[in-house]
């Protein structure tokens, strides 16, 4: 009858494959100080639901205690280099980008 049944994401996560060569490349969360190892997620640097592509050039390891401070869902940018040791900082995304973006998402 036309009524939506379930919503949900076209593709859901990045591929094992690419997933097990960020993480070996990074080693460690990417997060500025932390040092964690195991269990590390894979964040886009530049989010999928902003046009960011699955390369590797641009993903980085986190652990779960970070990704959640990270864009889209949090206050706070990874950006730079992931392929440098040193190449990724952490900045504060400012209220006027958060706007932009979520009119850009509605769009």
């Amino acid at each position: 009858d036309g009524n939506t049944i379930a919503e949900d994401r076209a593709r859901t996560f990045v591929s094992q494959k690419r997933r097990r060569a960020v993480v070996r490349r990074d080693g460690r969360c990417r997060w500025p100080g932390c040092n964690r190892r195991l269990r590390l997620q894979v964040h886009h640097l530049h989010p999928s639901s902003w046009g960011g592509s699955d390369d590797t050039s641009n993903l980085a390891s986190v652990c779960a205690s970070h990704h959640g401070l990270l864009v889209p869902h949090g206050d706070y940018v990874l950006e730079g280099n992931p392929n440098q040791p040193d190449g990724l900082s952490l900045r504060i995304v400012s209220k006027e980008e958060r706007t932009r973006r979520r009119m850009e998402e509605a769009a």
